[in-house]
């Protein structure tokens, strides 16, 4: 007689699963919870109508059999149900963000590095150390915002955003007045397709806020019961 088994995982959390095993035609069905039987169920034909029992770490579990066919088990534990596919909502891939403002941090290190390497660069002159300390806060600011949405931080994308916002706006209106060469042209061209990117996530930074205030706030009802 052949046997089967299958896991039931709890609605939002993929550590918490029960086992079920059973033979041919859904018989000697088994439940077990972190390798300790829960409960043993040897008439399958009491699963039709559904069967009751309460467990002392788990709590009141319903099992019964679905309406469609085939037949299937269908396990609720304090009438949450449980399913055979863990369906977690992970959130936001932060990934392409990151990705971005990591690299937005190197050219800006890089061309920081390439000013001072110039030999008719005035680093004393006070226009000049105050451009290159702006930069400075803005290699920083892209470091910590990359460093922040790779640790799932949303309200970090705003720190970034609006530097790269600003910048992009304030070198289209340079390049309006010096009204340079072609590279400068794709150079804005290039921004701007990031600038895009970075702008299409807003929904989504969004999103991951909001549930973290309501994930906040359920908290703190459970915390007053």
């Amino acid at each position: 007689m052949s046997s089967f088994s299958k896991k039931y995982y709890a609605p939002k959390d993929p550590e918490k699963f029960l086992g079920v095993t059973w033979e041919t035609g859904y018989k000697n069905i088994v439940i077990t919870y972190n390798d300790r039987i829960v409960h043993v169920i040897n008439q399958p034909a009491t699963l039709m109508e559904g069967i009751k029992f309460e467990d002392e770490e788990l709590g009141k579990i319903k099992i019964q059999f679905t309406t469609e066919r085939p037949r299937k088990l269908e396990i609720k534990v304090n009438r949450k149900k449980y399913k055979t596919v863990n369906k977690i909502d992970l959130g936001y891939d932060y990934t392409g963000l990151v990705t971005v403002f990591t690299s937005l941090s190197v050219f800006a290190l890089i061309g920081v590095l390439f000013l001072l390497g110039m030999v008719e660069f005035n680093i004393e002159h006070p226009v000049v150390k105050a451009i290159l300390m702006i930069d400075i806060l803005i290699i920083i600011a892209y470091g910590v915002t990359s460093y922040l949405l790779h640790k799932k931080k949303p309200m970090a994308y705003f720190i970034g955003a609006s530097i790269f916002l600003f910048t992009t706006f304030y070198e289209t209106f340079i390049e309006s007045i010096l009204w340079s060469d072609r590279v400068s042209f794709i150079y804005l061209i290039f921004r701007y397709s990031i600038l895009i990117f970075i702008l299409v996530q807003v929904r989504h930074i969004l999103n991951e806020v909001n549930k973290g205030q309501k994930k906040s706030g359920d908290n703190e009802l459970l915390d007053e019961t």
